[in-house]
């Protein structure tokens, strides 16, 4: 089996290229810059707060920091050791949860199974597309999955308390690991000593300091909210007319591909060799427990699209699984021939993620004319939070209650009214983000219609465009 230096030297080498290829790219993607601007305000305010300054002027916008913070407060902890922000920085605190994930999935798969099943669910574990690309975007899936993994570990030690702290920064990283609580409750009942007073004390050796981790932010988000961790329904969005679904790239519905654009092929390939050669034993209760619990509540949280990224807490599980029936693979050239797609699957997507990652020529001139061109109070109706992070000025997108009416009924002077309603100075158009409608129904970009009418809007003015953007002016 491989050396504890050559192991160490594979998950180095990982982390120098997810860490090359995050510092290499801009935050753009996504919600990175949502989480990257959340940072930034705590570190600037050096507390937790309720929402973006910018928007303090328009509370129609209902723009809160409704997000559990730790990532962010402890990204704003560091940055305030160096003096400033820094982009490299955050893409290396994001590197250290992957290497919590890895580490954390290498040894409960060898306490569990023995060093050469530890080092296989390892290998796919990183190997995975979801684990390569949201190491480098600075999302919180990660995050989430490595603190649930570190308690899954710690609770298979026995090492109670650490599966609290564990459990308690899950919970504080991404609301989705509440999902994995059920799953570890029924552990903790079934491998706890006999006695019912040893079971109650494992339960408050876990549940104590995971509350008391939570009990700041807990009565934060009641007295400045009026809610504990479900968003409250007045924030949701309405999302389309009938027939039209959520926007969420990972979706199922979207393209039921995303299980294996995801997840990768290699974990489906060791899964179905796990079944196949009948490797299940009883110990493996230990992660198909949460893991069943976590698929059986999945559909009832995000029945609106099964976003496969939010499966990312119970992949390195079902990785320690795959690697079992890897593990049992005698051929040496088919087990060389499976190892090599797990490199070319990281190395694609990492590349993937670098090109995708930087931000357009076009992008950036659209940036420098927004803050040379607008006041820092001009609203812009715009559905990424990059523009917020690098022209500096607000925009509305989801808040809007009526966008359903806006897209596809409303002409002339309701669109304006709708506009004017939120405040809204400026339509900024990403090309990238037109959809063609009716085919495709959704609020997570401008369909094409949409788009087609404001030529013919008497308020409008188109006041720049390049191959990327344009940006239409909302007379007053």
């Amino acid at each position: 089996m491989l050396s504890r230096n050559i192991l160490i030297t594979i998950v180095g080498v990982c982390v120098l290229l997810l860490f090359i290829i995050g510092v290499g790219s801009d935050v753009y993607l996504g919600d990175e810059a949502y989480h990257y601007t959340f940072a930034e305000r705590i570190y600037e305010a050096g507390k937790r707060i309720p929402s973006n300054p910018i928007y303090a002027q328009y509370p129609k916008l209902d723009y809160f920091y409704s997000d559990v913070p730790l990532w962010h407060g402890l990204l704003a902890g560091l940055w305030r050791t160096m003096g400033y922000p820094s982009a490299i920085l955050a893409q290396g605190y994001q590197i250290l949860y992957f290497l919590i994930l890895v580490v954390s999935s290498y040894f409960l798969g060898k306490k569990l199974y023995g060093e050469k099943v530890g080092v296989m669910g390892m290998v796919l574990t990183l190997s995975s597309p979801l684990v390569a690309a949201f190491s480098i975007l600075l999302y919180l899936d990660i995050p989430v999955s490595a603190w649930a993994m570190f308690s899954l570990w710690m609770l298979h030690r026995g090492k109670l308390f650490f599966t609290g702290i564990g459990v308690g920064a899950m919970l504080l990283t991404k609301i989705n690991g509440l999902l994995l609580l059920p799953g570890f409750a029924i552990i903790i009942f079934l491998y706890s000593k006999p006695r019912w007073i040893d079971k109650i004390k494992a339960f408050l050796s876990v549940g104590l300091p995971a509350l008391m981790i939570n009990l700041p932010e807990l009565y934060f988000r009641k007295t400045h909210f009026g809610f504990f961790y479900y968003i409250a329904p007045k924030y949701i969005p309405k999302e389309g007319p009938p027939g039209s679904f959520i926007f969420e790239p990972s979706s199922l519905y979207l393209q039921p591909g995303n299980l294996i654009i995801y997840l990768g092929v290699v974990l489906w390939i060791c899964l179905f060799l796990y079944f196949s050669k009948k490797l299940i034993e009883k110990k493996d209760l230990f992660l198909w427990i949460p893991i069943g619990t976590y698929l059986l509540l999945f559909p009832i949280f995000f029945h609106y699209s099964f976003p496969i990224r939010n499966l990312s807490p119970i992949l390195a599980p079902l990785a320690i699984l795959g690697g079992k029936g890897l593990a049992s693979v005698l051929d040496k050239k088919l087990k060389y021939l499976i190892l090599g797609i797990c490199i070319f699957q990281l190395l694609a997507v990492s590349g993937k993620v670098y090109l995708k990652r930087q931000i357009p020529a076009g992008i950036k001139e659209a940036y420098a004319y927004i803050q040379n061109h607008s006041s820092a109070k001009d609203v812009f109706l715009y559905p990424e939070e990059n523009l917020v992070l690098y022209a500096k000025r607000p925009i509305v997108w989801s808040h809007i209650v009526e966008m359903p009416k806006l897209f596809w009924q409303a002409e002339g002077e309701e669109i304006e009214s709708i506009l004017k309603k939120y405040e809204v100075s400026y339509i900024a158009i990403k090309k990238d983000r037109i959809f063609d409608d009716p085919s495709i129904l959704h609020t997570g970009g401008y369909p094409k219609s949409f788009v087609e009418k404001l030529p013919k809007q008497k308020f409008l003015e188109l006041v720049f465009e390049n191959s990327e953007v344009s940006i239409w002016w909302v007379s007053s």
